[in-house]
């Protein structure tokens, strides 16, 4: 037997150990999962009260939990699933007091409560408040959103709009999910992890935003609990059975812009008290799959708007850009006793897309296809073990299947191909302890990944004068990631919270090449984790810092490259090779402060990441050597000497008033790098002396929204405006056979002009369960480049206005 599976039976056995010792002391509810919220109670005066009756209620959900605040009026909820709520405080003498509050998981929350006068003076008080505002404990960056912001934003049901309109440094570019100036980003389902140590592929969602009950994003201040991923976390909490006490459902129609047409249903329920089930379907269709290229990538002006072809909106956005979704979703929860929980979830897509081509690609009948199919499955067990301690088991797969396609091109390009597919298992054993002051959680994890991709470059039948040798490049890789991590909130004083962390990461993983033999790397890295909130006096104004040194575990694709590289027949000319790329380490901090202005919740802070060995991609560009991609969506994993993202966040919420709501966030950011390729697909490029910008990095944002609801009606009407000041514009490889190989840009500053839209959208109840929707999105119709192409990025451009109509049935 090898080393590596020496290590991998090790770990099998390493991690049932942990479940047996975990079984015999008892275990409880998912850390991961939950949180848990105190406070305090006080009168108009500021002073203590005693006795009162304090309800906490999910926003989504019928379960409520009650608590009595202690003589020093306090109270405590330990372990609450993570979520939405309003917060009821009930006493005699007193008008009743309400907040609304957010509880993220593995944090405590803490919320004061103060009657705002004694009973008969004046009518109920409703104090509307989140985290960001009133949570006087937690250092880390957060923002959530539920499902009325999914189901009001406009185009929130099938993206992730609703992320990107609530999270302040949040966009997409290059057809993926980027936060902080960076793609590494982690996603949990019920707070298990769907691992993926790819940084690009797929562009479908992984869950359809439907079935969110509540999602927490972090972006800062990371726990020990979450490695893999270092730009951010987003934990989706999916909707369950037990969510009522009675069977509901719900049925959508759309239909709008662009071909676009989708329906979906969900029922769930209970069987008993016991047994809960929840699923969900969603198929969808649209000539619109991919945010194309410009039709002319050339620097002429034949539209005579007096700006080059390569700035300008295509003559279609649905030209050889169909695409088709089919993505089922359950969960199914048992409760065999009253401490024990059983959770099964149950996930996956498949995807069909065509890539967008150019006005003279389309002429010559260019066809690339992008296929994608995944699915997950996570198994939880939870059981109660005390008011005050918690463990959980659970173990997980995850299959990714990648595959792009070229079966059609001009007769001077070779076609290529590419499909990945890649299996993780895993297991986690985690226990959580509050106590006192503590906040305490402790697990372990153990994940292998196979992968293999299969990459390939063969000569075009149609072109028989072409001289390319077919090349196949297929190592199987394997990989194994064991963790353990430590953390505890303290609660130090009444002003002062620290929490403090660490997370040990093994990793190894190995390469089995055609030629040359096999290949093996390995890691060993300690992450201290730290994070200290201060809060000014009795006010709800917090200052907040955090700082982590992370570990990035690297992409195992590798690019085995022919030996005959820079020959005439050759499709890689000379200098290009692939090494394995390395782990990248970040150092990482928030400096900010929350506060409460006359009801306006407001947050700043400032942040930083500098990342060496920092992970990107190269997308290949096409070998008849021109510049032009082969394929916008063929990416090869880099490491960068070193990255550096930087900025400063402001985000403000507006209190409720007769039913409007609104909100608004800036963000400055910088996304830089420094150095050249030291791993991963290398082109024999020379490193950069000084810190340029990278291809994602947009320095201004800006992002505002306000829904008005008419509760006597049913009705709402939600607008949102976005503003982004524009991406470096890459395109000078692209121009530069226009001007004598010397690189141009298309823009004066090298930077794509800045953008805005407005988009709304209305809805109404209308019948009996029925209801219907209206948006609008991008309403000035202006679109926009959001790429131009280089071998970082592809060139693509915004969707233009779209309208879609949504009818739904709920019951």
């Amino acid at each position: 037997m090898s080393g590596f599976a020496l290590r991998l039976s090790s770990s099998v056995r390493m991690l049932a150990a942990i479940l047996a010792v975990a079984l015999g002391i008892a275990p409880c509810l998912r850390a991961s999962a939950t949180g848990a919220l105190d406070g305090r109670v006080l009168d108009p005066q500021g002073r203590s009260v005693a006795g009162v009756e304090v309800i906490l209620i999910p926003i989504e959900g019928e379960v409520e939990y009650r608590k009595l605040s202690d003589e020093e009026g306090r109270f405590h909820f330990t372990f609450i699933p993570v979520g939405r709520f309003h917060l009821e405080a009930r006493a005699r003498n007193f008008e009743n007091v309400v907040a609304d509050v957010s509880i993220f998981s593995g944090q405590a929350t803490s919320v004061t409560l103060r009657f705002p006068t004694v009973a008969g003076n004046i009518d109920r008080i409703e104090v509307h408040a989140t985290p960001a505002a009133l949570d006087t404990r937690t250092s880390s960056v957060q923002s959530s959103h539920g499902p009325t912001e999914i189901s009001r934003i406009p185009g929130a049901s099938d993206t992730f709009n609703a992320l990107l309109a609530t999270t302040n440094t949040a966009w997409y570019s290059q057809e993926h999910l980027h936060i902080r100036g960076a793609h590494q980003v982690g996603y949990q389902v019920n707070g298990i992890e769907v691992p993926d140590l790819s940084l690009f592929g797929a562009v479908t969602p992984f869950i359809d935003p439907r079935n969110t009950r509540f999602a927490e994003v972090t972006t800062g201040g990371l726990l020990a609990e979450y490695g893999n991923r270092t730009a951010g976390v987003v934990n989706v909490m999916s909707r369950s059975g037990f969510d009522r006490k009675t069977r509901y459902g719900d049925v959508e129609l759309a239909g709008g812009s662009f071909g676009r047409g989708s329906v979906s249903g969900a029922l769930g329920g209970r069987v008993g008290g016991k047994f809960a089930y929840y699923v969900q379907t969603t198929a969808l269709a649209s000539d619109r799959g991919f945010n194309p290229p410009p039709s002319f990538l050339t620097p002429f002006d034949l539209n005579h708007n007096g700006q080059w072809d390569i700035l300008d909106a295509p003559v279609s956005q649905t030209v050889h850009n169909f695409r088709r979704t089919m993505q089922p979703f359950a969960t199914f929860d048992y409760l065999p006793t009253s401490r024990d929980r059983i959770n099964l979830t149950l996930g996956g897509y498949r995807t069909d897309l065509q890539v967008p081509n150019t006005y003279a690609q389309e002429l010559a009948q260019r066809d690339y296809i992008q296929l994608e199919r995944d699915q997950f499955q996570n198994l939880r067990w939870e059981r109660t073990v005390s008011s005050n301690t918690l463990i959980s088991m659970a173990g997980y797969h995850h299959f990714n299947s990648v595959e792009v396609r070229g079966q059609w091109d001009e007769p001077q390009n070779p076609l290529a191909g590419d499909h990945r597919l890649a299996n993780y298992y895993g297991g986690l054993g985690e226990l959580a302890w509050n106590h006192g002051r503590h906040l305490v959680k402790a697990g372990v994890q153990v994940y292998g990944v196979a992968l293999r991709e299969d990459f390939v470059v063969f000569p075009n039948p149609l072109g028989p004068q072409s001289v390319v040798a077919p090349f196949h490049s297929g190592v199987p890789s394997r990989a194994l990631q064991e963790s353990g991590y430590l953390q505890d909130q303290i609660n130090w004083s009444e002003h002062w919270t620290i929490s403090l962390g660490g997370r040990l990461d093994l990793f190894q993983a190995r390469y089995q090449r055609q030629h040359g033999g096999a290949l093996g790397q390995s890691d060993r890295f300690f992450s201290p984790r730290l994070g200290v909130a201060y809060r000014v006096g009795e006010s709800d104004t917090v200052v907040f810092a955090n700082f982590a040194y992370l570990y990035l575990a690297p992409p195992i694709e590798y690019l085995e490259l022919p030996a005959d590289a820079g020959s005439a027949t050759s499709a890689f000319p000379a200098g290009f090779g692939f090494t394995p790329t390395r782990a990248e380490k970040d150092i990482q901090y928030d400096v900010g402060v929350r506060f409460l202005a006359r009801g306006f919740r407001v947050r700043v802070n400032q942040w930083l990441k500098r990342q060496d060995d920092f992970l990107d991609h190269a997308q290949l560009r096409q070998f008849s050597g021109t510049g032009e991609l082969i394929n916008p969506n063929t990416f090869l994993p880099v490491n960068l000497t070193r990255g550096r993202t930087h900025g400063v966040e402001v985000q403000v919420r507006a209190p409720r008033y007769h039913g409007l709501s609104a909100f608004g966030g800036y963000s400055l950011n910088y996304a830089q790098a420094i150095g050249g390729r030291v791993g991963g697909f290398m082109e024999g490029e020379p490193p950069e002396s000084s810190y340029f910008s990278l291809d994602h990095d947009q320095r201004h944002s800006v992002t505002a929204g306000t829904t008005y609801d008419l509760e006597r009606w049913g009705a709402f009407a939600t607008a949102i405006f976005n503003y982004g000041s524009g991406f470096p514009d890459a395109s000078e490889d692209l121009l530069a056979p226009y001007f004598g190989g010397a690189p141009t840009c298309a823009t004066s500053r090298c930077r794509l002009p800045g953008h805005s839209t407005l988009s709304f959208s209305v809805g109404k109840k209308l019948w009996k369960g029925f209801g219907g929707r209206l948006e609008f999105e991008n309403v000035s119709n202006r679109v926009y480049p959001i790429n131009l192409g280089s071998e970082f990025n592809g060139s693509h451009v915004s969707a233009p206005r779209t309208i879609t109509v949504r009818l739904n049935y709920d019951f």
